[in-house]
């Protein structure tokens, strides 16, 4: 499977919910919230076969949470992108995915 799209996801009542969805290539410019943001927000990779479930990037479905190590490299890569998004001045809209809103 091909990833296309990252999800943020958060935990609510013991199951993961989506709650917002970005392009890969908006990843890979470091359009994205900040590696520290508290538990809990996480994110994975939005793998294909969702795509349609998620057409409006408003639904929410569950998905089983990520291993330490995915989401370790997740971590990671955030960490690269998050200069380049402070280049961009993005960090207002980082502050209010933190609050789980979606803009």
């Amino acid at each position: 499977m091909t990833i296309t799209q990252v999800a943020i996801f958060k935990k609510l009542n013991g199951k993961i919910h989506c709650d917002i969805v970005f392009d890969s290539l908006l990843i890979l410019r470091g359009l994205h919230f900040k590696a520290d943001t508290p538990e809990p927000y996480f994110v994975c990779p939005f793998i294909d076969k969702f795509n349609k479930l998620n057409d409006n990037y408003t639904r929410r479905f569950y998905f089983n949470p990520l291993n330490n190590g995915f989401r370790k490299y997740i971590t990671d890569t955030i960490n690269k992108c998050y200069q380049e998004m402070l280049k961009e001045n993005l960090t207002r809209k980082i502050f209010n995915l933190q609050k789980g809103l979606i803009i």
